[in-house]
């Protein structure tokens, strides 16, 4: 997940100069419940919206209820859209990097173990 961030900060402005359609990347997990999407532009002018998809369990309480915004639509999905730049995108790697220290790393046994 740091390396894919540290790759979407690194090409920030090519999002950002993007003018043919959408240019995306997505970065989605063994279980389907959490995924990660970059996207160039953002509405409100950042070069890349990066965007937080929840799917199954991990679908918003509010998700079943009828409502009026338009959530309805995909009933299996919801996703949050942020506008970020090169710099965001480094200091989130930067914070899920120190986060992730507090937990041990998983590795393949090997015959020796």
């Amino acid at each position: 997940m740091t390396v894919w961030l540290d790759q979407v900060a690194e090409h920030a402005q090519v999002f950002g100069r993007w003018q043919r359609g959408r240019l995306t990347t997505r970065l989605v997990f063994t279980e389907p419940n959490l995924s990660f999407e970059a996207l160039s532009g953002h509405a409100a002018g950042a070069p890349v919206t990066l965007r937080l998809s929840l799917a199954a369990e991990f679908l918003p309480p509010f998700k079943a209820e009828p409502s009026s915004t338009g959530l309805e639509d995909d009933p299996w999905e919801v996703w949050l859209d942020f506008g970020v730049d090169a710099a965001q995108l480094r200091a989130l790697a930067d914070e899920l990097r120190q986060q992730l220290t507090r937990f041990p790393s998983r590795r393949e046994r090997t015959s020796q173990d």
